[in-house]
């Protein structure tokens, strides 16, 4: 199995790679579609993300919901945001 962030970057290197070929768009229209800003954002993101698993707030959070919810499951199930 590949990992996701592995198969979109063949993906995205593909599509450029093709674009040129086919002359779909431009170098210069490639170079365009890149924001840096975007891609800084989501580094640092994944940085403080990494960060804070790492010291152990994502388990100190559900130490926390769990302590508040006296260790009742139906409590902790109900809190539990709905995914549609």
């Amino acid at each position: 199995m590949v990992p996701m962030s592995v198969a979109a970057l063949v993906g995205a290197l593909l599509t450029a790679w093709f674009g040129l070929q086919y002359n779909v768009f431009t170098y210069n229209d490639a170079i365009s579609f890149i924001d840096i800003r975007l891609i800084s954002l989501l580094i640092g993101i994944m940085i403080v993300v990494e960060v804070a698993d790492r010291g152990g707030l994502f388990r100190l959070g559900a130490l926390y919901s769990i302590k508040m919810a006296k260790g009742n499951p139906r409590v902790l199930h109900a809190c539990m945001p709905r995914r549609i």
